[in-house]
């Protein structure tokens, strides 16, 4: 019997990171530019957009705001800072 495959990338060992993404999104990009099919066209420009979330996601991981928007964090600054002023 096959052994599956990973479904993820991080399952499979490889380091992926936003670059890795973004290069994703931009081949989906450009392979939907010169499909003849809208409608795979259309799939792969979600794909495109699915990529380049990730990628944010990863870079906001790799610079330590995992889970917070920059208006949230902002927030927070200005909440810690209006005692000191």
């Amino acid at each position: 019997m096959r052994e599956r495959p990973p479904s993820t990338p991080e399952e499979d060992g490889a380091p992926r990171d936003a670059i890795y993404y973004r290069q994703l999104a931009r081949q989906a990009r450009k392979m939907a530019s010169g499909h003849a099919d809208a409608d795979v066209a259309r799939r792969l420009r979600e794909i495109a957009v699915r990529h380049e979330h990730r990628a944010n996601q990863l870079k906001r991981n790799e610079a330590g705001l995992a889970g917070s928007r920059p208006s949230a964090l902002v927030r927070k600054v200005f909440d810690a800072l209006r005692g000191r002023l």
